[in-house]
């Protein structure tokens, strides 16, 4: 089998929870024994990464927004290549040409909460989404979640979707830099947040309800870029006068993010909407005692070991962090349950399933 994959989101330098699916399946992929023989899309911007010098690359020659629109708009250029599987791997849908065309849907935010993509690209990932359920013979969903949302959504036949879920991308096993308690002068116990600062993060309620909860002894830390919701989620900071007890801490390296989770005293994901959560599966890989919005894929991610609180509501959030800040019992329960849960996720079950995927294409 000779499959082309849409490589683009791995390529850039802040790569994104689709960027880290993409490397790391694309690893699994070029490390599976067998037959398989697979070309990476690149677009004119991106630029390959080492890891993949051996690996073949198809360039088509347009910047990424030209080619992205032109792709879900016209379903050209084609790749311009013969492979037997195309996979799309986000919401920009190469033309397959006579291949099978696979796509990875990771969630419906574009559909279900527009108000959280930035309106230059709400219509083309709009357009991708419904030509990825038009034209795929396979669509890959990350979570079960997120395959019952395509079902209830458009009616989707089950059977034309496969679960393969996602995993950490920094574990207790990663390359550590402790000298970012230093840069971002951090001291004692903290609760971490981990992911882009942007609405669909919550991270504006999570700020309320650490103030609300009044947990004098720690910090909260919010690990991630700056997004189109930083102003606000800085104004909260201010306007509720925990400036001194908030660090938001920018860009950080993986090396950085694995020193920040090993000593996090409590961890933070208090999502709107979320097609898997990558951040929390890696906070559970730590041990680190969790609280999640009680959205589908979280719950389905975290089930008994994590606490789930409605992430519409300060008062509950507050309430669970400090549950998990005090209560001993409690934390030790999730400790333990969380390691154990983590564990199912691997990118090589990743990679096993996607590969099934691409042969039930073919069929």
């Amino acid at each position: 089998m000779k499959a082309a994959i849409h490589a683009d989101p791995a390529a850039h330098s802040i790569p994104g929870g689709v960027g880290v699916y993409v490397r790391r399946l694309i690893a699994e992929l070029l490390a599976e024994p067998g037959d398989h023989e697979f070309r990476l899309i690149l677009s004119r911007f991106a630029e390959p990464l080492h890891a993949w010098r051996d690996a073949g690359l198809i360039r088509p020659q347009l910047p990424f927004a030209a080619l992205y629109a032109a792709w879900n708009f016209l379903g050209r250029p084609p790749i311009g290549e013969r492979v037997d599987v195309v996979h799309a791997t986000g919401l920009a849908i190469p033309p397959a040409g006579g291949a099978r065309l696979v796509s990875t849907i990771h969630d419906l935010a574009v559909e279900q909460m527009p108000e959280v993509v930035p309106a230059p690209w709400r219509q083309i990932y709009r357009k991708g989404l419904n030509r990825a359920l038009d034209h795929s013979a396979v669509i890959c969903a990350v979570s079960e979640a997120t395959k019952q949302d395509i079902i209830k959504t458009y009616g989707t036949d089950q059977e034309r979707i496969f679960v393969t879920p996602e995993a950490p991308n920094v574990t207790p096993e990663s390359p550590t830099d402790p000298g970012v308690f230093d840069r971002i002068g951090l001291e004692g116990k903290y609760i971490l947040n981990v992911g882009t600062v942007e609405p669909r993060k919550n991270q504006i309620r999570l700020v309320e309800a650490f103030a609300q909860a009044d947990l004098q002894d720690h910090t909260l830390v919010l690990a991630g870029i700056p997004g189109w919701g930083q102003e606000q989620v800085e104004g909260a900071v201010q306007s509720l006068g925990i400036g001194p007890r908030v660090i938001l801490t920018g860009k950080v390296s993986n090396m950085e993010l694995a020193s920040l989770y090993a000593r996090a005293h409590v961890f933070a994901l208090p999502s709107l909407y979320e097609g898997f959560g990558i951040p929390l599966v890696e906070a559970m890989s730590f041990g680190i005692p969790t609280v999640a919005g009680s959205t589908p894929a979280l719950a389905e991610l975290g089930g008994d070991a994590t606490l789930l609180a409605d992430p519409s509501s300060t008062e509950e959030l507050a309430a669970a962090l400090v549950r998990l800040a005090t209560d001993e019992g409690l934390r030790t329960r999730l400790k333990e349950a969380s390691t154990a849960r983590a564990g199912r996720y691997t990118w090589a079950e990743t990679a096993r399933l996607t590969l099934k995927a691409y042969e039930a294409a073919l069929k």
